[in-house]
């Protein structure tokens, strides 16, 4: 996970979104813009993630460990239209 500092990008894409207008407080001073390699984890089962996510741009999935250990796909989600 790598921390974007780019400020002038976040006000952009929070614009563009409009992800804080799903909050009835202000909460730009609370966002941070993070970068995931292809293939690292967002989140893991049984660890409390840290933050809300929002997915702007790119492509993921989301798996679940079954009772007998095997490992299921249970769905694709992917970044709102934005293209940079």
């Amino acid at each position: 996970m790598q921390t974007i500092t780019d400020n002038r990008l976040k006000t952009q894409l929070l614009e563009k979104t409009k992800f804080a207008n799903l909050f009835s407080t202000d909460i730009v001073p609370d966002t941070e813009l993070l970068m995931f390699q292809s293939g690292e984890y967002i989140v893991q089962n049984g660890i409390t993630p840290q933050y809300l996510f929002y997915l702007v741009k790119g492509k993921t999935k989301l798996y679940d460990e079954l009772a007998n250990g095997k490992i299921a796909l249970i769905d694709f989600f992917y970044g709102t239209v934005f293209h940079w």
